[in-house]
């Protein structure tokens, strides 16, 4: 899917390309929650592939975060696979959305109910793969911890589990005990910990302010 969505990038900016001349003097750039176009902009690359250019960095994103996601200590094989399968329909599902956009912009059509129905429940998905992956998941996660590890200790479980914070244990990364979840998470306890959490919290704190501005 990784592959589908480049291959999908990279005919939406050849289509652009060829377009380009043919296209009005003021495109819209902009939808409200209705779907209709509430800016508009001069015709330029910026406003022409600008959507493309946010979509190739979520893209590269996704696929840093599932390379260094995946290889992650104490991962079941199961749960590779289900991690593999849920950052490609991410990332595929997130570009063809914004693919979406950037035809309406360019064609002057009204993205319409139908792409608001889309972006809301395209994250059903996610929660099925997961819910299918689950108990294979569970299972081996049982097979796989010692039973003396301080992890399973739910003292130690902070934020409903979210995060680990035990300043006996040298880990920055642990396995999250079968009661808490699957996956690992971080040692809050550790320096890499809170490095880690600080840089996912200015990574949201970014997101959400580029899509304000955009």
């Amino acid at each position: 899917m990784h592959g589908l969505t480049l291959l999908l990038l990279v005919l939406m900016a050849v289509w652009g390309v060829l377009l380009y001349p043919t296209l009005p003097d003021v495109i819209p750039t902009h939808w409200d929650m209705g779907g209709e176009a509430d800016a508009f902009s001069q015709k330029s690359v910026g406003a022409v592939f600008g959507t493309l250019f946010v979509a190739a960095g979520m893209a590269l994103f996704v696929l840093v975060l599932h390379y260094l996601v995946i290889r992650l200590p104490h991962q079941t094989p199961t749960e590779r696979r289900a991690q593999d399968l849920t950052f490609g329909y991410l990332n595929l599902s997130l570009v063809l959305l914004i693919a979406w956009a950037s035809l309406a912009g360019w064609y002057g059509f009204s993205l319409g109910p139908l792409f608001i129905v889309f972006a809301l429940f395209a994250g059903v998905p996610v929660l099925i793969i997961l819910g299918l992956h689950l108990p294979k998941i569970m299972a081996e996660r049982k097979g796989m911890l010692d039973p003396g590890d301080p992890s399973l200790d739910s003292r130690y479980w902070v934020l409903g589990g979210i995060f680990y914070n035990n300043p006996r244990d040298p880990r920055a990364f642990v396995p999250k005990a079968p009661h808490m979840g699957t996956g690992s998470t971080m040692n809050l306890a550790t320096p890499v910990g809170r490095l880690v959490v600080i840089a996912l919290v200015l990574v949201l704190v970014g997101s959400l302010a580029l899509t304000l501005l955009l």
